[in-house]
């Protein structure tokens, strides 16, 4: 490869980064990836970065395609692998994503991202103490990724430790203060230590950062509930529903407020 083609090369991976930080599913970063290894296709930058936007766009073979060349040039490294175990954690694959983790791990020990997916997997299977092992873990390594926080503390409140998740929640918010989820996730915690002011608050600040964010609307619902507010509990139990899929546990809420009112 010439000069001239090794910096067009440069800059179009380049140009896909900064797009792609702004975008995960940005087409014009896919676009410049694309471009990329077509002018070298030994290039597992771009297949890998490329493979991510299809994992963000939902389009699984053609991420999981990405992400086989890759490692196809590269059978060593621990971010490509792990990005192939989530495209199989979402499919569904739990033996085969279970399989990556750890081969990413053999390969290097400290990556927090294999820790972290892996534990969200547990979490998902309901193996709450895997899960926490696994966030611990990538605490020790990682100490300021916000995410870990927020998956452990969603864990916490499921054990209804609420001291330990508004800890989490609370360290979370301050790396990622405009996070609505995790906003959102506190004023729950808040609501079931019955400190009410400090849960309304949150999922106001929430529902201003993320209006379309269900989940606020949800837990604002609970909140009202629990101070009688009733006519306001199911507002926000009815701003719910119009964005978030069926819930037998939400429309059991709706009912029994009708009946209060």
């Amino acid at each position: 490869m010439s000069e001239q083609e090794t910096q067009t090369e440069d800059f179009y991976l380049s140009r896909a980064s900064l797009l792609q930080k702004q975008d995960p599913k940005s087409n014009a970063a896919l676009a410049d990836y694309t471009t990329v290894i077509h002018l070298n296709p030994n290039n597992t930058t771009a297949y890998n970065k490329r493979g991510v936007i299809y994992y963000f766009q939902r389009k699984l073979e053609l991420a999981l395609a990405d992400f086989n060349q890759a490692i196809s040039l590269d059978p060593s490294d621990p971010t490509v692998i792990t990005n192939r175990a989530n495209v199989y954690a979402l499919q569904g694959k739990y033996d085969l994503a279970f399989d990556e983790y750890n081969h990413a791990i053999t390969f290097d020990s400290n990556y927090t991202l294999a820790y972290f997916n892996r534990g969200r997997v547990y979490s998902i299977l309901g193996k709450i103490e895997l899960a926490l092992a696994d966030f611990n873990h990538s605490l020790t390594l990682d100490p300021t990724h916000a995410p870990t926080y927020g998956e452990r503390a969603i864990l916490y409140a499921y054990q209804r430790k609420y001291d330990l998740a508004l800890a989490d929640y609370n360290t979370a918010i301050g790396y990622k203060p405009k996070d609505a989820v995790y906003l959102s996730n506190r004023g729950s915690a808040y609501t079931n230590l019955e400190q009410y002011d400090l849960a309304l608050a949150d999922l106001n600040t929430a529902l201003a950062l993320a209006p379309q964010l269900g989940a606020a609307y949800f837990n604002r619902g609970l909140l009202y509930r629990k101070m009688q507010r009733y006519q306001d509990a199911l507002d926000s139990f009815q701003q719910c529903k119009q964005l978030s899929p069926h819930s037998d546990y939400l429309e059991k809420q709706i009912a029994e407020l009708k009946l209060l009112i």
